[in-house]
């Protein structure tokens, strides 16, 4: 037995080898009137939001819709409030900014806002029950957001690592379990799998500026903070990531010489690792750019870079290596809970469902083009054999 499973281990890991993925990054449409450094945003639908920041170092209230479906921009509603270093999140088709910094008058706000995209306007929720800040962080884990850490007043603090929960139900906040990690800001944050996680970060201590390659991930259930693996391409502050296909996609920032990263970092959930991922070398590098999400796609846009505001969006984009025998032409499509297969040689063949750590978790035999399995969320790899030959295999994602 131990044998065959260690042959099954090998035979797995020999396949992920063929349907490795290759990244590839694409600009999209930007605006002349988009430049902007230490900006936020969220996601509602398929549509990306972005605004605030320092434009050339002016703080804005401004904010601008892009349509991924269509790739046009529209500039909507301004928030109340010129500032940089908010936070953004969303749920349920609304969008959220918290907190923030005008540095004419030295304002930190601790207020909240919510956008509606129905009416295209902003109303404010209950304020933010701690002193006004920015340069934190904010993850959303069932219908709360969890607003962590940030910076009180200059460069060199004080900074927080406080952890404060906004229920959206009923507009109200309640205290959670402090971050652990060292006192500092900038960080950057995601939410994967029921989990929250944050790490980085910078300070500026008597002896200069100290950069962060810690994360920490958080249970909601427990209230409870754990360290994970540090990021491994070093300290940075101003990272931006955002989550792919069930993976978290870390990158970018600057380091305590002031360089900027061009690596990106994919954190694995299932498997607690950190693995390479696409490195970035298409534009401009920086710091304090945004990264959001849609239900299927991946995008960054906007930073700072030797003392200029960007203005570029960018799309992350994956190409699978296919394996097929003898070039078949055999192809498959998952839609509406079945497999339709195309290019058969023969009426019997046989689909093989695995999840990321090589656990089967379907074996099918199909007798004809359209094949019934109802599977749930999530990225799957997916094998199609006629008489013990592979013909088809890819990475299956189920948004």
């Amino acid at each position: 037995m131990k044998k065959l499973i260690y042959t099954l281990a090998i035979y797995f890991i020999l396949f992920i080898q063929t349907v490795c993925a290759s990244y590839s990054w694409v600009q999209l449409t930007t605006l002349s009137s988009f430049e902007r450094d230490r900006a936020t945003g969220f996601s509602i639908g398929d549509k990306l939001y972005f605004g605030t920041g320092y434009i050339n170092s002016i703080a804005s209230s401004d904010f601008w819709e892009y349509n991924t479906l269509t790739g046009t921009w529209t500039q909507i509603a301004d928030i109340v409030g010129n500032r940089h270093g908010a936070v953004g999140f969303s749920n349920d088709g609304k969008g959220y900014i918290c907190m923030g910094h005008q540095p004419i008058g030295y304002v930190y706000f601790n207020d909240l806002q919510e956008y509606n995209p129905t009416s295209n306007s902003w109303t404010f929720k209950a304020s933010f029950p701690q002193t006004g800040r920015y340069g934190g962080n904010a993850f959303v884990i069932d219908g709360t957001a969890y607003i962590v850490g940030g910076n009180l007043g200059s460069a060199s603090g004080p900074y927080s690592n406080s952890m404060v929960a906004y229920d959206f139900a009923t507009d109200s906040w309640s205290f959670k379990s402090n971050y652990p990690g060292t006192l500092s800001y900038y960080r950057t944050s995601f939410t994967l799998n029921g989990f929250g996680y944050v790490g980085s970060g910078v300070k500026l201590g008597p002896g200069g500026y100290t950069y962060y390659d810690t994360f920490y991930s958080y249970n909601p259930i427990s209230d409870a903070w754990s360290p994970i693996p540090s990021y491994p391409g070093g300290s940075y502050a101003g990272m931006t990531s955002f989550v792919f296909q069930q993976q978290a996609f870390v990158g970018l920032g600057t380091d305590n010489s002031f360089n900027p990263n061009n690596a990106f970092f994919i954190y694995d959930p299932t498997l607690g690792i950190w693995n390479p991922g696409p490195t970035f070398t298409n534009g401009p590098l920086r710091s304090h750019g945004v990264g959001l999400s849609t239900s299927s796609r991946a995008f960054f846009g906007t930073g700072y870079l030797s003392g200029n505001s960007l203005d570029d969006l960018w799309e992350l984009t994956e190409t699978l290596s296919l394996h097929q025998v003898n070039g078949e032409a055999v192809s498959i499509l998952y839609q509406n809970g079945s497999f339709i297969i195309s290019g058969k040689r023969s009426n019997s063949g046989t689909i093989e469902v695995f999840n990321t750590v090589g656990q089967r978790i379907a074996l099918i035999e199909s007798t004809g083009d359209n094949t019934v399995c109802n599977l749930r969320k999530g990225l799957y790899i997916i094998i199609y054999s006629e008489s013990n030959k592979i013909l088809f295999s890819e990475k299956l994602f189920i948004p």
